[in-house]
């Protein structure tokens, strides 16, 4: 059996030699692999690989030969060989693999052959110059592997070697094959640097031609050169010289440029220089120089300003100066040329022209550049304001304001406060601005303002005031208002006050009516007053109020009707029954009166029969009245007038002024008629006064005796209550002169007024010289009644049992009053009480004339004592009969 050990431990083949050569392959395929075949003599056998590769070298082939005759013991016997497959030299490389090789000088360069064959093959180093060998050239030799030899060799070279062959043999055999042979290049650079050269040399203008020459001598080979500088570029190397131009037209963009000029090629790594050449230009800039002011604008008068001249580019930078004079300062930086010069402006530099010169190496270039100052000044006083019309102005009025102001850079711009038209009229060296409208009243008093709106002098900000005075007429007419208000009673103060409201000026006020005038006139009201007292005279009188005013066409007149209140009197101009009335029983009995008074009055009549007036005893009776304007009539008929309707009639008229009284005595024929009377007893140092009340309607009522004698003044005794009880007032007068002729009159007070009896004469001495007490009795009988005892009850208790004879020094004539007409006025003195006869009815007022006749009137009522004489609060009706205990009127003098 035969193993190829390339394929493992397989059996490839198995012989047998019985019976001749027999081949038995074992696996399907191997007959294309290998040839097997039987030798010639018995027990020989070949095996044939057909096809040896490289994987065959150092594999075995191995024989194994079993004799015997198949079992275990048969003996086995085997043998192998082992395979080397022969590779020939059939080339040697060598590297570098280039024909020229350079090296260099006195640098070592490396050489590498590599020859591959097995058996190994010899390589050998050899230098030659023109094909003939020059020098065998130890090497070093590396085996790679079992079929590859290395072969280096480092050869420094100098520049002797320069075109000398380096190329290396290998022997195989008895054989030998060349390898490529490599020309040496001895490489070194030169000892120098490049250098440049220009022309034309120097400085040059924009526009010249330039040429710049980059030469460097020695190396091998000549180094290549290189500009960075665009322009016709030439390669005039020769020689052992490297030279390179640049030929080119500069402007000012080849200012301070560099072209570089460099090796851009030499085989030595290590040599790559470069050499510089700056480019130095002579432009001038592009433009003229600038002037730059700081503060930009119009400089404020008193201040600093710096002008800068200043211009860009230029090769040199142009030389600047100013032809103002200044501290002047080099600003000067990189590319730009700058020269200030600094000074303090006033108004005189207005307008003045600063110049900046310049000056350059390329004398075309010399630009002349002025500035011209603007100084802002204020002017030297403020605005004023003209008013066109001038003067005061009337409501309606077009006006026109105008302020202007002179001087002054800029002129300054004006504002107005006020509201219209506004127009600048600026011209020339004078600002003007105006403001046009049509006044009305709300202008009066208004204040335009005119303003420096804006001027660069900050600190001029003047403005400028003027008020409007507009002359106008009050909205409406003026009122008249009277004090008190309503109607005024007959002999009070009145006022009236003439009113308005507005009005510039105020109009004027004047009365027609006499009186005490005063001007009230304040603030925006005109009042004017006039003051007098009225009586009734004044009733309907007209006063008129007359206003005038500035503007003529404002000229009212108010007109004021007077309302006078007046108490009742007597209406002389109508009959009149007589006071005293004598009729037969049985006959017609009628009774007129007429009274005049405003407002109207409330009639009364009532009765009191004759058997009783002391007692007071007294009825209402039914009356008719009438009224004709002011005047009142009123008047009683009775038919058949009897016996007992013989008496005193007593006819009233009142209104809130005062009240009228009359008595009508009615008699019969044949009769003495009562009267109220005063009697005075006089002694030697006292008197005693005798009086009989009037009718007082129940009003509260309080006596003053009042006496005197020829040369003392009036004295009046404390007061006296009236004593309702009694019919008759009796008082004791005390501390008088003997033999002195005195007289005495009674003062009675109430709230209907105050009434006066009639003055009695009575002496003072031992002596009767008039009538006795007994003879004023008799003289008066029937008037005292049941009083007259109570009379002489009194005297006999106020006059000493020592004889003293009491004497009658009333006069008889005297006895009584010979008045039948009685006035109570109740004009009101106290301010307290203004208000509740603020509405007094006017003459037009419809008042009842005629009290109701069913109630009592209770002229003789009784009612307690009371000292109230001035509080009239609860007087507020005819009826109203209720009255407090105030002790106000303590000190009521006569």
């Amino acid at each position: 059996m035969f193993f190829d050990s390339t394929i493992g431990s397989s059996t490839v083949a198995l012989f047998f030699n019985q019976n001749g050569c027999l081949f038995v392959p074992l696996s399907s395929g191997f007959q294309d692999v290998y040839g097997i075949t039987c030798g010639a003599t018995l027990g020989t056998f070949l095996f044939t690989i057909k096809k040896v590769t490289e994987k065959h070298n150092n594999q075995t082939v191995t024989c194994q030969a079993q004799y015997g005759t198949g079992n275990d013991l048969d003996i086995f016997v085997s043998d192998s060989v082992v395979i080397m497959v022969i590779i020939p030299l059939t080339s040697i490389s060598i590297s570098p693999d280039t024909t020229l090789r350079n090296v260099k000088r006195d640098s070592p360069g490396p050489f590498r052959c590599i020859a591959t064959s097995r058996p190994l093959s010899v390589i050998l180093w050899r230098k030659a110059r023109n094909g003939q060998n020059i020098e065998d050239l130890a090497s070093h030799e590396e085996q790679i592997n079992e079929t590859i030899v290395d072969s280096y060799l480092n050869y420094t070279g100098n520049e002797a070697d320069e075109g000398v062959d380096i190329y290396c043999i290998g022997q195989y055999n008895g054989t030998h094959i060349e390898s490529k042979r490599v020309r040496l290049r001895i490489i070194y650079a030169p000892d120098t640097g490049p250098s440049i050269q220009q022309i034309p040399a120097g400085n040059i203008i924009t526009g010249d031609n330039l040429m710049l020459t980059c030469t460097v001598s020695g190396g091998n080979p000549l180094p290549i050169l290189s500009w960075n500088c665009t322009g016709i570029k030439t390669n005039k190397t020769k020689g052992s010289e490297s030279s390179y131009s640049v030929a080119f037209t500069v402007n000012k963009a080849n200012s301070n440029m560099i072209c570089t000029c460099s090796v851009f090629y030499h085989p030595v790594l290590s040599y790559r220089p470069s050499v510089h050449h700056l480019l130095v230009v002579f432009y001038v800039p592009e433009k003229v120089p600038i002037i730059q002011q700081m503060p930009t604008g119009g400089i404020i008068s008193g201040n600093k300003v710096q002008l800068a001249c200043s211009t860009y580019g230029g090769n040199p930078l142009p030389i600047l100066s100013w032809n103002c004079i200044g501290t002047l300062k080099n600003l000067t930086t990189g590319i730009m040329a700058s020269y200030s010069v600094e000074f303090i402006v006033d108004k005189s530099d207005n307008n003045k022209v600063c110049s900046c010169i310049a000056t350059h190496i390329i004398s075309l270039y010399n630009p002349i550049i002025q500035h011209t100052l603007i100084v802002h000044y204020a002017p030297d006083t403020g605005p004023s304001i003209q008013q066109i019309p001038a003067g005061n102005i009337i409501t309606g009025d077009n006006l026109m304001l105008t302020c202007t102001v002179s001087g002054g850079n800029p002129l300054p711009i004006l504002s107005w406060n006020c509201t219209g038209i506004k127009t600048i009229k600026t011209k020339g060296s004078e600002a003007s601005y105006s403001v046009a409208f049509s006044v009305n009243k709300a202008n009066n008093n208004m204040i335009c303002t005119c303003s420096v709106f804006y001027h660069p002098v900050l600190s001029y900000r003047p403005s400028v005031h003027h008020l409007l005075v507009v002359f106008y007429v009050p909205d409406n007419i003026p009122i008249i208002q009277q004090m008190p208000t309503g109607g005024i009673i007959s002999g009070n103060t009145m006022q009236l006050v003439c009113s308005i409201y507005g009005g510039n000026p105020l109009p004027v006020l004047s009365w027609n009516c006499t009186g005490t005038l005063k001007n009230l006139t304040t603030g925006n009201t005109a009042s004017y007053s006039v003051e007098f007292f009225v009586d009734k005279s004044d009733n309907n009188k007209v006063c008129s109020c007359i206003a005038t005013h500035i503007i003529s066409s404002y000229n009212p007149t108010i007109q004021h009707t007077l309302v006078v209140y007046y108490k009742p009197f007597l209406d002389t101009a109508r009959y009149i029954s007589p006071s005293y009335i004598t009729i037969l029983e049985n006959y017609h009995l009628f009774i007129t009166i007429s009274v005049k008074s405003n407002p109207y009055p409330m009639i009364k009549w009532t009765f009191v029969a004759q058997e009783n007036i002391d007692v007071c005893n007294n009825s209402a009776i039914n009356s008719t009245s009438t009224t004709d304007g002011l005047s009142s009539s009123s008047n009683i008929s009775i038919e058949h007038l009897k016996r007992h309707m013989f008496g005193e009639y007593t006819f009233t008229a009142s209104n809130v002024v005062g009240i009228f009284r009359r008595k009508f005595s009615v008699v019969e024929k044949g009769q003495s008629i009562f009267q109220s009377f005063v009697f005075v007893v006089c002694k030697s140092t006292t008197a005693v006064v005798v009086w009989k009340p009037n009718l007082n309607e129940g009003y509260p009522e309080e006596f003053y005796v009042q006496y005197t004698y020829k040369g003392k003044n009036n004295m009046s005794t404390n007061r006296i209550p009236r004593n309702e009880t009694r019919h008759h007032m009796v008082y004791t007068v005390n501390g008088l002169h003997p033999d002195r002729k005195y007289y005495f009159t009674v003062l009675s007070v109430s709230l209907l007024g105050e009434f006066s009896y009639e003055t009695v004469e009575c002496f003072t001495d031992t002596d009767c010289k008039n009538h006795d007490f007994e003879e004023v009795t008799i003289t008066n009988s029937g008037m005292f009644g049941a009083g007259i005892a109570t009379l002489f009850v009194g005297l006999v208790v106020l006059i000493p049992a020592t004889g003293i004879i009491i004497r009658n020094c009333l006069k008889t004539k005297n006895v009584r009053s010979s008045k039948s007409d009685e006035y109570t006025n109740i004009q009101r003195t106290n301010p307290a009480f203004t208000d509740e006869y603020s509405t007094l009815p006017s003459n037009t007022d419809s008042r009842p004339l005629q009290e109701n006749t069913t109630k009592d009137y209770e002229e003789c009522a009784i009612t307690p004592d009371v000292t109230v004489y001035h509080n009239i609060d609860n007087m507020k009706s005819d009826n109203d009969k209720t009255h407090t205990n105030q002790g106000m009127y303590a000190n009521i003098k006569a």
